[in-house]
């Protein structure tokens, strides 16, 4: 950062800022939210140890207030910037402020029934925060807590929810998709979702039912794992959906897989 440059923000935001954060009008409210957030943290660099702690004290009670506030766009924009700043913040922030934030987002705001924009961006928000590192430990207690979210009224939050998995999946952690949300419920939502949402489900699951990278023993145990765990109709969906995602050798090889299996009479 430049010189001189906290100092000078703090300076121009403080006569307004903090009024125009707590105005009647959401309009004002939101507008007022987007500075803040992209100015955080407000502060001189210059002042006493103990203001400067005040400070940044209030602007932490601040982000509390903004994404609990009354008004959907403002908590949905302010919920959107509060992760943005975690994961930048990881280190700054106090580990009270990190758990107490992460706890209201999860436990409350992640369930916010006047709003699905606000369940999609809590759950947006958490997918977001898995690109820091820092955060598995964390993370890996707290997604189990959206377990339910897969069944959400809205496609939009079961489908960001999903895209969370894949994310968690393809990443290099310590958290396991099926550890958030079990695998049978998983294979519920196959028979009930839309085609869009059944593809990624099926993306999510291939590795677990059909690894074709494995042997054709291994294949045949995962495809009786697959009947044995769900109904006929989910197990014929999603292998109706696995050529969406394979080579037409990989298909060729597993049809004449199921065949000779059946003319053995397994």
């Amino acid at each position: 950062q430049l010189t001189g440059v906290d100092e000078m923000l703090y300076r121009l935001f403080k006569p307004f800022l903090w009024r125009f954060l707590s105005s009647s009008n959401p309009l004002v409210r939101t507008n007022a939210s987007i500075f803040f957030f992209s100015a955080f943290p407000i502060q001189d660099p210059n002042m006493p140890r103990q203001e400067l702690d005040e400070t940044l004290q209030k602007q932490f009670d601040i982000i509390l207030d903004l994404i609990m506030d009354p008004s959907p766009q403002v908590r949905n924009i302010s919920i959107t910037s509060t992760f943005k700043l975690i994961s930048t913040f990881w280190d700054f922030l106090p580990a009270h402020v990190r758990k107490s934030l992460l706890t209201k987002l999860v436990s409350d705001l992640a369930f916010d029934a006047n709003s699905t924009a606000v369940r999609v961006s809590v759950v947006n928000g958490l997918a977001r925060l898995l690109e820091n590192n820092q955060s598995h430990q964390t993370l890996e207690t707290l997604l189990p807590y959206l377990c339910n979210h897969i069944h959400d009224n809205s496609e939009q939050v079961r489908t960001a929810l999903v895209d969370l998995l894949i994310k968690v999946k393809h990443l290099n952690t310590r958290i396991s998709f099926w550890n958030i949300v079990p695998v049978e419920h998983l294979l519920a939502r196959i028979e009930l979702d839309s085609s869009p949402l059944v593809l990624k489900i099926v993306a999510l699951l291939m590795s677990s039912f059909l690894p074709v990278e494995k042997s054709g023993d291994i294949q045949l145990t995962q495809v009786f794992t697959m009947l044995s765990n769900s109904s006929l109709t989910v197990a014929r969906k999603f292998y109706s959906y696995v050529h969406c995602y394979l080579t037409p050798v990989q298909i060729v090889t597993f049809i004449n897989l199921i065949a000779v299996s059946l003319k053995k009479g397994i």
